[in-house]
């Protein structure tokens, strides 16, 4: 089995196929610990594929945040808070009845233990290595892939039986398959940054608020009093409305109820453009993308305002003219053996 992509989809992938007697080789372009723009949210049906995996002991001990109540608002700051301390997440797809509860956990970390779990249980894994095509026979059947482990490097092959894409939305696997389909009425794009001194975090929160209407504002929190921002919409519309998301992402910080609570708040990594095609419900929290990076704004001057910086240190925003899924990278929405780890959100 040769798996493509080695974030929490094809991790998982390999162990299920090493759980069933099967020798799994993933491959991905990255090296790892490396950061993926996401919410960082674990919950739902992320939790029961680890939880059949047993794999959840260790994802406790990882460094992140627990999630026991989760905080939905309105536009008119109508707020529902669901207690899940007391409630069970049943999964279909595993037949499993697992705890509400959830955990915020960077990608850089979570992604790390799945690549060096799969290790531990058997699977091959190939870092540093981009997939260029798919081997095929004479029929013309997929019978592997083939690829560099450097820019420039000699092509290598893989032969496998079966490839498994789990590269993401924009997936190689797709596209040279001829399955790769676009769907721009549910694309959606985000902002995702790190900050502390945000005041009163302890649930994972999602605002739906008037600047970024359909989509929404999250704050998630993080280990050691960080937190996870985010704002996003479906991107069709914010093209029609001429919606900014670095501006909105200020104002809405800059607003009532929001103002207090960051009004000692500065930055604490980059700022970083996210882009998916996934249900509104999940917007930023899975499916992602690595523009050019920000260069993290001083100390003195991130915490002299508690608004976020001018916009010159900001990410370019995405090119109209240019097609969103040129920036849609791996995530933990591809469908696995068991499950979907869609979860991540």
């Amino acid at each position: 089995l040769a798996i493509v992509g080695a974030g929490p989809a094809g991790t998982t992938a390999a162990m299920y196929a090493i759980r069933h007697g099967l020798r799994a080789i993933v491959v991905d372009r990255a090296t790892f610990p490396r950061d993926k723009i996401c919410g960082d949210a674990l919950g739902g049906k992320s939790m029961s594929v680890l939880d059949e995996l047993g794999l959840v002991e260790d994802v406790e001990r990882l460094q992140g945040a627990e999630i026991n109540h989760v905080i939905l608002s309105s536009p008119a700051h109508i707020d529902l808070r669901v207690d899940m301390r007391d409630k069970e997440h049943y999964d279909p797809l595993t037949g499993r009845h697992v705890p509400m509860r959830g955990f915020v956990i960077r990608r850089e970390t979570f992604d790390d233990y799945l690549v060096q779990e799969a290790r531990n249980r058997g699977a091959e894994v190939v870092e540093g290595f981009t997939v260029k095509d798919m081997l095929r026979d004479e029929t013309g059947a997929v019978v592997g892939i083939t690829g560099t482990r450097s820019k420039g490097g000699p092509t290598e092959n893989i032969r496998a039986r079966v490839v498994l894409g789990c590269d993401g939305f924009n997936s190689i696997v797709a596209r040279k398959t001829g399955l790769y389909e676009h769907d721009p009425p549910h694309s959606i794009v985000a902002l995702r940054c790190y900050y502390e001194g945000v005041e009163g975090l302890s649930d994972l929160e999602l605002h739906f608020v008037d600047e970024v209407r359909p989509g929404y504002f999250w704050i998630f929190p993080m280990e050691d009093g960080r937190a996870n921002i985010g704002i996003g919409m479906v991107h069709s519309t914010m093209k029609r409305k001429g919606v900014d998301l670095r501006l909105a992402l200020e104002q809405v910080i800059g607003r009532a109820p929001f103002a207090d609570r960051f009004r000692h708040a500065r930055w604490a990594g980059p700022c970083r453009w996210a882009a998916s095609s996934a249900p509104l419900t999940a917007p930023a929290f899975c499916c992602s993308v690595t523009p050019p990076a920000l260069s993290t704004p001083s100390p003195a001057r991130a915490s002299a305002t508690p608004s976020i910086p001018p916009a010159s240190p900001w990410p370019p925003a995405p090119k109209r003219s240019a097609r969103v899924t040129r920036q849609q990278a791996a995530c933990g929405a591809t469908r696995i053996a068991y499950g979907r780890l869609s979860g991540m959100n």
